[in-house]
């Protein structure tokens, strides 16, 4: 499997970031309960909220009904900023997108995380024409669950996962309600489950990258 010439390495777990035209495949759930397999991908110096930004692409929106494309920087060994995600379904009018981005970045950093919980609060906007159309202020609680998790995923069980559990609340979600949403992070497949998300409640790895 190919790697990058200057692996990434996404802390304590050691994840090494694939070369740029990688490929991996996801089975993917919508919030609708359907389940098919999607194709993942990266792209580094994409302009996006006025900075570069490497995208990180379940399905291709530009061939897909369903899609989403999550916008982070990993150039730091150990941390990795969230700056936002644009997804992509059938369920809307065509031509729009459900884009959601913090003003603030937020920043998980896996050394920090191991010292205890991230909290994180910064205004949220979410738009569904490309044009603001609301937000407010939201806070973002990382707490690391387990150091060598496993994932039960159509490959078969895939040990040694660092899973970050992210409680989400505020005034942009209805003040005193909140959802979590959960990453398993490995060493060989980057990530290899994400649940709660844009388009897809849930993504589990089903090839790896190459």
């Amino acid at each position: 499997e190919a790697t990058t010439t200057a692996a990434v390495s996404a802390g304590p777990v050691g994840v090494v970031w694939p070369a740029e035209g990688s490929t991996a495949v996801y089975e993917a759930t919508t919030w609708e309960g359907t389940t098919f397999d999607v194709v993942a991908s990266f792209e580094n110096g994409v302009e996006y909220m006025g900075g570069e930004w490497t995208a990180f692409s379940f399905g291709d929106p530009e061939v897909d009904d369903e899609a989403l494309v999550v916008y982070l920087d990993v150039s730091e060994p150990g941390i990795v900023v969230f700056k936002g995600m644009v997804g992509h379904t059938a369920t809307l009018p065509e031509g729009q997108a459900q884009t959601e981005w913090y003003e603030d970045p937020l920043v998980l950093d896996f050394f920090a995380l191991m010292a205890g919980s991230i909290r994180h609060e910064a205004p949220f906007y979410l738009t569904f024409t490309g044009d603001r159309e609301f937000g407010d202020d939201m806070w973002v609680e990382s707490t690391l669950v387990d150091l060598n998790a496993t994932v039960e995923s159509p490959m078969g069980p895939v040990d040694g996962n660092f899973h970050v559990s992210n409680e989400i609340g505020g005034p942009y979600i209805g003040g005193d309600t909140s959802f979590t949403h959960d990453v398993w992070f490995h060493p060989t497949y980057l990530v290899s489950r994400v649940t709660e998300m844009p388009v897809f409640s849930d993504l589990v790895v089903k090839e790896g990258w190459g």
